[in-house]
């Protein structure tokens, strides 16, 4: 039986690795992305590009070598990388060819499907570590212009300028070693200063410049015509009172049109959850306005080692997490290599941070998360784009669509159904914190609560409680919860809450027990204090592991990954991120777990 055993292991580990193995010949076009043909050239069979054929010059393959080699540059990256592109190597000082990784064609695939379609390219690559992105994207870039087209301007953008200058070192390299019988400049190609600028290089004989920028000074990018732009180690991106990345960001995509043959790519590993890349990323894969590209670890060939025993004794000695990998398709050396790179981390955590298998591995969170980031993935399944957008107008109020309207509705109020309606009460000004309106169903029998309906925005106390108002009514008269702490404390506000109860009857009560009275008193609003926001959290932390309320909103989710557990053992977010529809899902769940909202409180 353990022959059979044996033997069955290694047919079936042979034929993984022979797939592996499949060979990459970027000269010939063997293994090649993008629609190709064949064609004979001097006696070998060439796989080109579907595109080259179609170009007009297509016949001058036949006047000699070099042009033929020329043309294939012109439409084939990979090609031009293997004959044209010289890098330094991770190990070693001499300057060899680019052969691309699986990795690197990978990321390839995508763009150039984006530009032979004429669409716009844009993408943001979330990288692991060592398989080269930053050269592969800088590579891409110098491809454009020094063999696609003349007169177009790139933009390299790192969280420090010196991070800029390396990537531009490339490109001097890529210059330095050019093959001259292959340049397709006017002019012998170098880099030189453009008008006497350090940050901006023109390109000997291709009309076109490079300029170098960091991620503190936008305005520096505002008002140039630039038609590539390379934004590397987003994470990286710092926030200070005078710039955020978003800032940059918002800047360079406001310089490049949004028209055919242009390239803005975001690329950075991955650092932590709630920054602004991790947002970006999170809105890329939701909604599709750019390409958000993943490469995993099991993906590139690099990343394998070869038992030095018995290869049978090692698949027998695989662990639970092992054996599951290898039988998700991976080969014994993959998950040997991992064994290895595991046991120099003091965790998977760790592990899965640097080498990630799935994108949010690589944004796994630190000791000081609140939420598990694949929990919190579970809980993203139900969050949609889908919402009717609008607002509640009327006595009663009836709901009227706008593309523009603050009130999202996934679920309209059913007959017979309770209802909580939970109020996290921010700030008038754009800087202030949020005030979020949550309306979550109170769930009968083996439903689950479900976040229904949500109001965002900036807007005066005073009518942000008729707004709520408004909101409970709609829904069945839900039991209104106000997060009273803003409210009790701002005097110029005090008197909102009992105008509230005054127009309003199903508000919510809380009861203070007094030892030294021994009385009870009544206090509208729940209070979040010391005492009672590790209760809503801990709550909060069950539904979300237990998948035990249905979440609509990925903005929720996203403040989720911010939130953490200060060394003090407070709760919050760094600023300027916010929590505050996070704190609605927990009021709302937590008084849903607690209260019984069909009938309205004794307010006698």
């Amino acid at each position: 039986m353990e022959t059979d055993d044996r033997m069955a292991f290694m047919i079936r580990d042979d034929l993984r690795e022979r797939t592996l193995a499949e060979h990459y010949d970027p000269v010939r076009g063997i293994g090649s992305t993008g629609p190709r043909q064949p064609v004979r050239v001097l006696g070998q069979t060439h796989y080109i590009p579907v595109a080259m054929t179609e170009d007009k010059e297509f016949d001058m393959r036949i006047q000699g070598l070099n042009k033929w080699k020329k043309l294939r540059c012109r439409h084939d990256f990979e090609y031009w990388c293997a004959t044209c592109a010289y890098i330094h190597p991770k190990r070693g000082n001499k300057p060899v060819l680019c052969i691309l990784n699986e990795g690197q064609r990978s990321v390839v695939a995508a763009l150039e499907e984006d530009r032979r379609e004429g669409r716009p390219v844009r993408a943001v690559i979330l990288k692991a570590r060592q398989w080269g992105c930053s050269t592969l994207i800088q590579l891409y870039l110098a491809w454009l212009q020094t063999c696609v087209s003349t007169g177009v301007n790139a933009l390299i953008c790192a969280h420090l300028k010196n991070a800029s200058k390396r990537i531009r070192g490339m490109y001097s390299l890529l210059l330095a070693c050019y093959p001259p019988e292959l340049w397709e400049g006017t002019e012998f190609p170098a880099l030189r200063n453009f008008e006497g600028s350090e940050d901006i290089k023109s390109i000997a004989g291709r009309d076109c410049t490079l300029m170098l920028s960091s991620c503190v000074n936008p305005d520096a990018i505002r008002g140039s015509d630039i038609s590539l732009a390379h934004l590397t180690e987003v994470a990286y991106w710092r926030s200070s009172s005078s710039v955020s990345p978003e800032d940059v960001a918002q800047a360079i995509f406001g310089t490049v049109v949004y028209e055919p043959s242009t390239v803005v790519v975001l690329e950075s590993t991955a650092n932590g959850v709630g920054n602004y890349f991790h947002r970006e990323w999170l809105r890329s894969k939701e909604t599709g306005n750019k390409r958000a590209i993943f490469v995993p670890w099991n993906e590139l060939s690099c990343n394998k080692r070869k038992p030095a025993g018995d290869a049978y004794e090692v698949f027998r000695s695989l662990d639970d997490n092992e054996r599951k990998l290898f039988d998700s398709g991976m080969t014994l050396s993959q998950v040997y290599w991992r064994r290895c790179r595991r046991a120099e981390m003091d965790s998977d955590e760790r592990f899965n941070a640097e080498f990630p298998l799935h994108d949010t591995d690589a944004f796994m969170a630190n000791e000081f998360n609140v939420f598990d980031a694949f929990q919190i993935e579970n809980l993203r399944a139900n969050c949609n784009a889908g919402a009717e957008r609008g607002g509640l107008a009327g006595t009663p109020p009836l709901f009227t669509p706008a593309a523009n309207g603050r009130l999202a509705v996934w679920r309209h109020p059913e007959p017979g159904c309770a209802y909580v309606a939970a109020v996290d009460v921010g700030g008038r000004s754009a800087s202030s914190d949020w005030s979020v309106i949550a309306v979550l169903s109170h769930p009968r029998g083996s439903d689950l609560p479900e976040v229904v309906a949500q109001w965002r925005g900036h807007i005066d106390h005073d009518l942000l409680a008729d707004k709520a108002i408004e909101m409970a009514r709609y829904f069945n008269n839900a039991l209104l919860v106000v997060e009273s702490n803003t409210l009790e404390t701002d005097g110029s506000n005090a008197y909102v809450l009992e105008e509230m109860a005054r127009k309003y009857r199903n508000m919510y009560i809380r009861r203070t027990f007094d030892t030294r009275s021994g009385r009870t008193t009544k206090h509208l609003g729940f209070h979040t204090n010391r005492s009672t926001k590790p209760m809503l959290i801990g709550n909060l932390i069950a539904a979300v592991r237990c998948g035990a309320y249905i979440e609509h909103d990925s903005e929720a989710c996203n403040e989720m990954l911010n939130y953490r557990r200060n060394p003090d053992g407070s709760f919050g977010v760094e600023s300027p991120l916010h929590d505050d529809i996070l704190m609605t899902r927990a009021i709302g769940l937590f008084v849903i777990a607690t209260e019984h909202p069909l009938l309205p409180p004794d307010f006698g």
